[in-house]
């Protein structure tokens, strides 16, 4: 599955819009209008509403027995992997089209200057968020967003620390009490 770069075909089901889309929703390049492949259409009319996307199709679902969906749904055709063909009903507001951002890189230096900013406050706004980020050559988006995340990360961390140490105390707390049986002093 992550090894290989294959691709998944996707088709609009309405004429007037083909679009060839990657597994990660890129838009790879136009197909010419109406292009089934070599799929029958009363195989695709059979796949019809066999796969829904998400819970924000809903709307979308309940007008399957309408001819006509409404403005705010897109159906396209997806064949997975495997060859089979399903049609998914998504909202229009989800875009395909636009790229998905690439994951920031921090450089060595921005980094230590980051974490010695949240060593020493762990909440970053206004004048010293955005000079921050000029220092650093970074947008007040990015600071924001790294400080979020480094609060998550945190808070994660002293959740785990905070499993261990009470682990750690019941298991001290039973070679006590086992201790104290072997030495006969606990009270049946």
């Amino acid at each position: 599955m992550f090894g290989k770069q294959d691709k998944m075909d996707v088709r609009c089901s309405s004429e007037t819009e083909a679009n060839r889309v990657s597994k990660n929703g890129h838009k790879e390049g136009k197909e010419s209008k109406g292009s089934e492949g070599n799929i029958s259409t009363s195989f695709l009319k059979d796949q019809q509403g066999t796969f829904s996307a998400s819970a924000a199709t809903e709307g979308c679902n309940k007008s399957k027995s309408s001819s006509a969906d409404p403005d705010y749904c897109r159906r396209i055709l997806v064949r997975d992997a495997k060859g089979s063909i399903r049609e998914i009903i998504l909202p229009k507001g989800l875009d395909l089209d636009r790229p998905k951002r690439t994951r920031t890189s921090f450089t060595a230096e921005q980094l230590y200057r980051l974490e010695m900013e949240f060593q020493r406050c762990q909440y970053v706004v206004g004048r010293e968020r955005t000079e921050l980020a000029r220092q650093l050559n970074l947008s007040e988006t990015q600071v924001k967003v790294w400080f979020q995340n480094r609060r998550t990360k945190q808070k994660k961390d002293q959740g785990k620390d905070s499993e261990l140490r009470s682990v750690v105390s019941e298991t001290a707390a039973t070679c006590s009490v086992l201790r104290l049986l072997e030495q006969g002093r606990l009270l049946s």
